[in-house]
């Protein structure tokens, strides 16, 4: 993704979509972080980015366009999600979702 941008007195404007970074928890019921589950993020045209969450079940994604509205969910073999609806504005972080068994 590419922008352009100007500079006046030390400042810089930037003009076109900006890149965001999302992340959270994908946690079980009791908080307990859930290691591999797939993150889906999906925006209204139907593009997909998924991303896998780590040993202690943190995810973290990048190249979120501002002003987009995305629907985000997990996956695993053990746990439901009820999928969350956002509209980027700025980068997020604490996004998490809660698996219910």
């Amino acid at each position: 993704m590419t922008s352009s941008g100007t500079v006046q007195s030390g400042a810089v404007a930037v003009d076109g979509p900006r890149s965001l970074v999302i992340s959270g928890r994908v946690l079980t019921e009791l908080g307990t972080g859930i290691r591999g589950a797939t993150v889906i993020f999906a925006d209204s045209q139907g593009s997909r980015k998924t991303v896998t969450t780590s040993s202690l079940g943190y995810y973290e994604i990048a190249g979120i366009e501002t002003g987009q509205t995305y629907v985000i969910t997990a996956g695993t073999r053990r746990y439901r999600f009820q999928p969350r609806t956002i509209t980027a504005a700025s980068s997020l972080t604490e996004v998490n979702l809660v698996g219910i068994e």
